[in-house]
């Protein structure tokens, strides 16, 4: 079944993309075990993000990636690792 991303899901990948990945799931495994994906799709999100910041990855966004991107890309890093919920 296909995963359905969310906003929060969303969030943790933002999260990992500007600040690499936290203590509590130190791994791409780990991480997308949490969200309930594949760590291929992980990185590929990933990627997403790295497109919309400017610098290569996938230019194939969603709409939801787009919309946390502007909206918190720049909020300070212990204010987004509590809305990823890490």
């Amino acid at each position: 079944m296909k995963h359905k991303w969310t906003k929060e899901d969303d969030l943790k990948v933002l999260y990992i993309y500007l600040y690499g990945y936290p203590k509590s799931y130190p791994t791409a495994e780990d991480v997308a075990n949490l969200i309930g994906v594949s760590s291929s799709s992980l990185k590929m999100r990933i990627a997403n993000f790295r497109y919309l910041d400017g610098k290569g990855g996938l230019s194939n966004y969603a709409d939801l990636s787009k919309k946390v991107y502007d909206e918190y890309r720049s909020i300070p890093k212990e204010k987004l690792k509590e809305l990823a919920g890490f």
